[in-house]
């Protein structure tokens, strides 16, 4: 595979990574698929914007940073019923700020939210600025593109990175809290940073694997592979593990 050779043999060079291969790689998805083969996608809040404009798409991934997508899904749909489906920018700038913070509420951290919401709703009125933005995120390659979706209100680089995956389905990989915890006791390097999980599953993955293996480890995260208590006697996984070995 040629996408990001360069980053590959950085990332070797940092963590002694190179041991893993697209082999061991192909293994783990091989039992993550067979074990999670009826994933439901609604269960996650990009099922419920993955068809709609981009305003909605991204409102509805900011929702979903640092709470569990059933939270973001509730305050989604809340939003969705006082501005219509889908959003109206307008009508949400012309909204008490009280009425856009119940209805966040769910998400969690609704006051920093509000303002990432509001601040992206004052760009989405402008017509010019979204088919501005569209057609550069199209039109260039991943490294710019992201830095683009970076400048917006509210977007870190897990937000830009599902963006760019699955609203404009080019080849990125988000790392999330479930992501990074497999992927630091797989490996058992616990100093992987973001951008180290992220090349890794990058350059052991075909690009039309990324999405489906993002949605596998997030579930395999939340199911069996938690923060607290992993129930690692159940994985089906725990003979590629390094963290289970060394129990």
């Amino acid at each position: 595979m040629n996408y990001f050779r360069k980053d590959l043999k950085v990332l070797r060079s940092m963590t002694n990574i190179s041991i893993y291969n697209p082999e061991y790689v192909r293994e783990i998805v091989s039992q993550l698929r067979n074990k999670y083969s009826s994933v439901n996608r609604s269960d996650f809040v990009i099922g419920s914007v993955i068809n709609k404009p981009l305003f909605d798409f991204i409102i509805a991934v900011i929702l979903s940073q640092n709470t569990s997508d059933r939270n973001a899904i509730k305050a989604y749909n809340n939003l969705v019923k006082l501005f219509g489906s889908p959003l109206d920018p307008v009508k949400l700038l012309e909204s008490e700020s009280s009425v856009i913070i119940n209805a966040i509420k769910p998400a969690g951290m609704y006051s920093k939210r509000y303002r990432w919401i509001t601040d992206l709703a004052k760009l989405f009125v402008n017509k010019d600025f979204v088919e501005n933005l569209v057609e550069y995120v199209k039109n260039n390659d991943v490294d710019d593109s992201r830095r683009k979706l970076l400048e917006l209100p509210g977007i870190g680089y897990k937000t830009a990175d599902v963006i760019l995956l699955i609203y404009f389905n080019k080849p990125s990989f988000p790392v999330d809290t479930h992501i990074m915890r497999i992927t630091k006791r797989l490996t058992s390097l616990r100093s992987l940073e973001y951008e180290d999980v992220r090349m890794f599953w990058m350059n052991n993955l075909e690009p039309s694997e990324y999405f489906e293996v993002h949605i596998l480890l997030i579930t395999h995260g939340r199911e069996i592979c938690r923060a607290k208590k992993p129930l690692c006697e159940k994985c089906v996984i725990n003979k590629k593990c390094r963290y289970y070995s060394k129990m």
